[in-house]
């Protein structure tokens, strides 16, 4: 789990293919809610393709991790790390 904290009952499974969703019509992720200023921690062994701000995720970092599959963490408060970074799950 990658927010500190959070349990299966911070997030709706049935909302990773929920449709519509927003300008890229279907999600296909997982959205865990938590309080401000909550750690974020990487959900296993990747390295970072992506670290900034963008237009539709605000704060965001996406990576690479294992099987070639790509995580994207989104609307975050601050990053603490920078591209062609590899990072551990805590």
């Amino acid at each position: 789990m990658p927010v500190n904290g959070a349990t299966k009952s911070d997030y709706n499974p049935k909302s990773f293919w929920y449709y519509p969703w927003g300008k890229s019509v279907t999600h296909k992720g997982v959205d865990i809610f938590a309080k401000k200023d909550t750690k974020i921690t990487s959900s296993t062994i990747e390295v970072v393709l992506f670290s900034g701000k963008t237009s539709m995720g605000g704060n965001t970092v996406l990576v690479l991790g294992p099987k070639w599959r790509l995580h994207y963490y989104a609307h975050l408060e601050n990053v603490k790390t920078s591209s062609l970074t590899f990072v551990n799950k805590s």
